[in-house]
This record gives structure tokens, C-alpha cells and sequence, in this order.
């Protein structure tokens, strides 16, 4: 007789997304690139340092869960192997990260990033329950999400899995970008997280699929921020860059937007600066990765002489110089006057 049993890891607990109440926050609080373990659904806090703008960070979480097995029992044998499938859910975590205690889901249902959607105060991450977005490697699946960017302050982490997980955390500070520099990274959209690997979830800042700078130009100089893509697997992989003046963008607020998206005709995209929109307004710039493979991408950003600037200050000190050589001719004929005998 021939029994096929499927079954998840020993102590799973099946925990319901979604339930009123609220679990309770490990203590003391996560610190970043710390590895923890935990069971069903948990909560967890961490605490973004600083007081200004600038001091926000992104969050970069990767959830493992052991990978599902199937039981085969001939007669007395018993034959355990992983499951054929990496999408199976059975113990797949949902991933949660939040100003407050209370469950996203009742908040602002599915949102990529802060801020991202309307009025969305929380980031969720349900593609691993739902079958994508999840890697499978060994005897255990890992899953991944980015929040970003934190503002200082204490934030929640929730983590809902059907049985025991272990869970590791990087802030990550926004970068300086810095005219005549050039800066390379590379990025894993949520839609490749199962095609990267865990060789990318393990890296320094973990398996991120959003990079965050900040830019303060010369008033003087009209400065080009150029972003290039320079590598990306199959399916194709893209990044689309947003920018604003004075406050982090989203995809819903930003003053400009450019895309490598292979569909589109721009190879290289620019954004120029002219030296008029920079007084006193500082640049933030937020990287996504889009598409179905890990990217590397490229930001250049270059400085050049802003030619309607130099001119105007040109026909300024044209103009003084005339000013002062009338005011001099003057004053030498006034006093050519007075020598000369009544």
C-alpha cells in the first residue's frame, strides 16, 4: 500500500494573516544585519537613528522558513524529500514594516514602499504567500523585502509564517552622490527575488531592490544626472529613477522620472539641472529595480559651466565696467572744470 503524505517542517504552527489582535514586540530591538528566530507570528522593533531628513534610511529584510517536504511511506519505509514546487505557501512568511503595532493589511492593504501609495503609512510584502517573489535553496526557502526610506524613529517588523523562521535586518543610509562621480550598484526586483539565489539575499545590505541618494549641487554649474544600465539577465531587467527637490519622492510625488526599460528608445537618460532650480533645494533621488532579473545599473553625475548663468554674469560685469568708466570720465572732466581760472 502506498501512502503520500505531504507535510511541512516539525512545530509549524499555522498563524492567519490578518487577525485583530497584535502580537507582542521582541525586546530588546533588532539591530541592523542582526539574525534572529522566530516562530508563527511575530513582531519586532527597530530604531532608525538621527533627527533630519537626511538621517532616513531604507530597511532591507530577508525571511528563510525550512522548504516544505513530501513523505512517501512504502510499507515500513519512509522516503522525506523537498517539494517539488518552490511557489508552495504552506510555510511561506507575509512580511510586514510600520510606523505602529497594528497589521497593514487594515491599514493600506498592499503597498511596495513608504509612501508609496495613497495615504500608505505601512510596507507589505504577501507575494511570498501568494507564490512569487520566494527562492528556494538547500532545505530552505528565503524570501525578501524593502522598505525605504525610514524617517528616524522606532519601527515595527512583522513577520507571519505558518511555522518556525529566522529573520535578518539591514538599515541602510541613503548615499551621497557628488558631482564628477560615478556610482555602480545593483538592485533585485521583487518579481526576480526567485531567480536571484540565496548568494544575493546574504550580501552586506541583503537581496534590495531600491537604492537611495542624495545630491548637492554647485548653484553655479548645470549639473546632468545620467543613469545607464549595464547589466540585467532574462527576462529583461530595468531601473526606473525618481527625483525631487527638497523631500524623498515616491512613484506617486516626484518632480521627474526617467527609465532604462529596454521597451523605451532612450539607451542612456538624462536629467539636467540648470542653476536656477538648485538654490537652496537639495536632490533626492530613489532608484527601483523593475522587471524579471537582478540589474547593475550606473548614476553619472557630471558638472559643466551653466551657459546662460556665465553669460548674464558676463553682460553684468560688461555693464558695471561701462558704468564705472562713465562715473571715472566724468569725475576727471568735473575736475578738469575746476582747475581751468574763473
Amino acid at each position: 500500500m502506498l501512502t503520500l503524505l505531504l507535510s511541512t517542517p516539525p512545530l509549524a504552527q499555522p498563524a492567519g494573516y490578518g487577525e485583530l489582535s497584535v502580537p507582542e514586540v521582541g525586546s530588546p530591538c533588532l539591530r541592523s544585519g542582526e539574525r534572529v528566530a522566530g516562530l508563527g507570528r511575530k513582531q519586532y522593533c527597530i530604531d532608525v537613528a538621527g533627527a533630519t531628513l537626511d538621517d532616513a534610511q531604507k530597511l532591507v529584510l530577508s525571511v528563510s522558513t525550512p522548504r516544505p517536504v513530501e513523505t512517501v511511506r512504502l510499507g515500513n519505509t519512509q522516503l522525506v524529500r523537498g517539494f517539488r514546487s518552490q511557489n508552495h505557501s504552506a510555510a511561506a512568511p507575509v512580511i510586514e514594516v510600520k510606523p505602529f503595532q497594528q497589521g497593514c493589511v487594515d491599514q493600506c492593504g498592499v503597498c511596495g514602499c513608504i509612501g508609496c501609495g495613497e495615504r500608505c503609512g505601512c510596507s507589505c510584502n504577501v507575494q511570498c504567500r501568494l507564490g512569487g517573489g520566494r527562492s528556494c535553496s538547500g532545505d530552505a526557502c528565503s524570501c525578501g523585502h524593502t522598505a525605504g526610506v525610514l524617517m528616524p524613529g522606532r519601527w515595527y517588523i512583522g513577520v507571519d509564517a505558518a511555522g518556525s523562521f529566522t529573520l535578518q535586518a539591514w538599515l541602510v543610509a541613503a548615499l551621497p552622490l557628488r558631482t564628477g562621480a560615478k556610482v555602480r550598484r545593483g538592485l533585485v526586483p521583487l518579481e526576480a527575488q526567485t531567480q536571484a539565489g540565496a548568494a544575493v539575499s546574504t550580501s552586506s545590505e541583503g537581496a534590495a531592490w531600491s537604492d537611495y541618494f542624495y545630491l548637492d549641487a554647485p548653484p553655479h554649474e548645470a549639473v546632468t544626472l545620467q543613469v545607464d544600465l549595464m547589466r540585467s539577465g532574462a527576462p529583461a531587467g530595468w531601473v526606473d529613477v525618481y527625483l525631487r527637490f527638497g523631500a524623498w519622492p515616491t512613484t506617486l510625488e516626484y518632480d521627474a522620472s526617467m527609465s532604462t526599460n529596454p521597451a523605451m528608445t532612450i539607451v542612456s537618460p538624462q536629467f539636467v539641472l540648470q542653476a536656477g532650480r538648485l538654490l537652496n533645494e537639495r536632490l533626492y533621488v530613489m532608484v527601483l529595480a523593475q522587471g524579471g532579473s537582478p540589474v547593475e545599473y550606473s548614476l553619472n553625475v557630471g558638472a559643466h559651466a551653466n551657459l546662460p548663468l556665465l553669460l548674464a554674469c558676463v553682460a553684468m560685469f560688461a555693464l558695471g565696467l561701462g558704468v564705472l568708466v562713465l562715473v571715472v570720465r566724468r569725475w576727471l572732466r568735473h575736475a578738469d572744470y575746476k582747475d581751468i581760472p574763473g
